[in-house]
Formats: C-alpha cells, sequence, structure tokens
C-alpha cells in the first residue's frame, strides 16, 4: 500500500514540473490564437495567388514541338555521362581505349589505316572482315558412260564400195607371165568384240566382183566377156587409238579364193580358182550419228598369194570370131585389189 502511494506521488510531481516548464516558455503579452467559432479564416488574410498561365511557344521555358528532352543532342546542352556512343564526333570528348580512331566505328572493321586483324579474310575492299568466297572443289569429271558414246563392247561393222582387182599370173613351165583385171563392187562385213576400249578382235569377210575383165600378155591386152572374183575370211583387228573418237586402223589375214569366168561359144567355158592367203591393211575415220551407231570411210588394201595345179585361162581371139587359150596348166599368181568404202559402225 505505502509503495502504490509513493509511485503515485511521483508521478504528481513529474507532472506539476512539466507544466511549470511549458508555462516559462510562452512569452509574455502575446496571448495564444484563438480560432473564431465556425472554423472559418480569419477576414484579414490576403488572398492566395493565382495559377501561372502556361507558357506560349517562343518564350523561355517552353518546349518546342519535336525536340527531344534535355540531355539527347540539343544544341547548348552537353550530353550527360553515359550518353552518345564514344568515337562518334562528340566535341570535348575523346573516345576511350579500344574504340579506334573518332568517325571511324570499331577497329578491324576496314578503316584506313588499320588493317584486319588475323582470320578476318583478305582485307579487300568492300568486305569488311570477310574475304571473297573460296573457289569450288576440284571435282573430277564422271567418268564416261559405257557403251554411249565410245568404242567399246559389242562391234558390227558394215561397209560396201568400189575397188579394183589386178591377177598377176605366173606360169609353171617359164610361160611368160600375163595379167587379169577388172573394176567391180566390193561388199565388207565385220563382228567382233571389244577386249579393251578401242581394241576390236573379231572375223571378217570380204568380198570382190568385177565383170568383163582384161587379159594383157606382154604388151597385147584384150577384153573378155565374163567376171573376176575375190573373197576372203579373215582374222582382224580394228584399232582407234582414241576410243570417243572416229580414227581407226585396220589389218587382217586368212584364206582367200580368186576365180575367172570366161564364157566362151565356140571353145566352152573357162573356169579358174585359185586359192591361197590373204592379209590386208586399211585406214578410216567415222563420225557419231547415234550414241552407239556412227558412220564413214575406209580405203583399204588387199594382197593375196594362190596357186592352182591346173588352170585354163583363155582369151578372144585377135580377130575376135574366136577364142584362144592363154595357158592351160599349173600357175601361181599374186593379186592386190584396192577399195574404197563407205562403212556403218554398231558399237
Amino acid at each position: 500500500m505505502r509503495t502504490m502511494q509513493r509511485f503515485v506521488a511521483l508521478w504528481m510531481g513529474v507532472l506539476v514540473l512539466a507544466a511549470a516548464g511549458v508555462a516559462a516558455a510562452q512569452p509574455e503579452g502575446e496571448p495564444l490564437p484563438e480560432t473564431p467559432e465556425g472554423d472559418s479564416p480569419p477576414a484579414d488574410l490576403p488572398p492566395p495567388p493565382p495559377n501561372p498561365a502556361p507558357a506560349q511557344p517562343g518564350e523561355p521555358g517552353a518546349e518546342q514541338p519535336g525536340n527531344p528532352p534535355p540531355g539527347y543532342g540539343q544544341p547548348g546542352y552537353p550530353p550527360p555521362p553515359g550518353y552518345g556512343q564514344p568515337g562518334y564526333g562528340q566535341p570535348g570528348y575523346p573516345p576511350p581505349p579500344g574504340y579506334g580512331q573518332p568517325g571511324y566505328g570499331q577497329p578491324g572493321y576496314g578503316q584506313p589505316g588499320y588493317p584486319p586483324p588475323p582470320g578476318y579474310g583478305y582485307g579487300q575492299p568492300g568486305y569488311y572482315g570477310y574475304g571473297p568466297p573460296p573457289p569450288p572443289p576440284n571435282v573430277p569429271p564422271p567418268p564416261p558412260q559405257k557403251g554411249i558414246y565410245r568404242h567399246d563392247g559389242f562391234y558390227m561393222r558394215m561397209g560396201i564400195g568400189g575397188g579394183s582387182l589386178a591377177l598377176n599370173v605366173e606360169p609353171d613351165d617359164s610361160t611368160e607371165s600375163f595379167e587379169v583385171a577388172a573394176g567391180g563392187l566390193v561388199i565388207d562385213l565385220g563382228i567382233g568384240g571389244t577386249p579393251v576400249d578401242g581394241f576390236v578382235i573379231g572375223g571378217r569377210v570380204s568380198g570382190f566382183s568385177g565383170s568383163d575383165p582384161t587379159v594383157k600378155v606382154g604388151d597385147d591386152q584384150r577384153d573378155t566377156s565374163g567376171d573376176l572374183s575375190f573373197s576372203t575370211l579373215q582374222l582382224f583387228t580394228d584399232v582407234y587409238p582414241w576410243p570417243d573418237e572416229g580414227l581407226h586402223i585396220l589389218a587382217g589375214l586368212g584364206p582367200t579364193s580368186i576365180g575367172y569366168n570366161h564364157e566362151a561359144t565356140s571353145s566352152g567355158d573357162s573356169h579358174v580358182v585359185m586359192s591361197g592367203l590373204a592379209y590386208a591393211i586399211g585406214a578410216g575415220w567415222e563420225g557419231w550419228v547415234g550414241k552407239e551407231w556412227s558412220i564413214g570411210g575406209m580405203i583399204t588394201l588387199n594382197w593375196a598369194n594362190v596357186d592352182d595345179d591346173s588352170v585354163d585361162f583363155m582369151r578372144p581371139s585377135a580377130s575376135g570370131g574366136s577364142f584362144e587359150t592363154v595357158y592351160e596348166g599349173k600357175a601361181k599368181a599374186t593379186a592386190f585389189s584396192p577399195t574404197i568404202t563407205f562403212e556403218a559402225t554398231f558399237q
């Protein structure tokens, strides 16, 4: 109980001291203002100032239409720090290290006097760090298609043309030799294969047939009625030095037979067949007219050595009213036949 009384007395003393301090701080002769009843402002207070009128264009402080706010390059306003890229011509602001000369952009992008950094091309004008495109890769052409415009594979050649045949007969009994000759038609056919491109091996059949040959003994030459023929079956090779082109060279060898037929009305018929070995060489050129067909021309030289144990060569007599025997018996002969043919080749 006593403790409670002491606590109340202590707080009462504090309040008395606080009131005395406030009274001492109030100046004498200046009573505190009292608010009139009704909470209305006093009549002697001045009116509030009016709101300022908006600034007209052209007056100081008015913003011009279309102008950016200060700090973005207005005249008379220096750019604040951090605005305006260094190196683009801001007056009074030197570029920081690493941004190149003022007005030229970043180093390494084609500035005058600045070589491109390593690894950025060849430094050609207008490429700015990128060199010209690399050359295309060296791709070899595809190999030629088999059998197309190329002398390979199966081979077949057909030819037709003209030529001559001269047969020089040497009697076995040392009688004077004589010659039988004629001009006529030539037919040629060759079939084979190509083990290597441009190299043909095959078989060849060639025939010659001439009508009304001449028989010449010494300086005496007489025309006869009949025919002179030459035929051969040969193993041949035809070589194209350039398999894609038309030049070719032929060589052949094989058996042959030569026939002479003379038709006589009063003295009977003369029929001679001599056999032996023939060989040939030739050269020609062909041009492509299709993927596997070519046409061209060829010159061929044929030789033959033939003989027979019983021959009977006849010719008209000098008067022309009868026929006479030129030679009858065993004989051998040599033959020469140049020909020119038009060729068509499938290969």
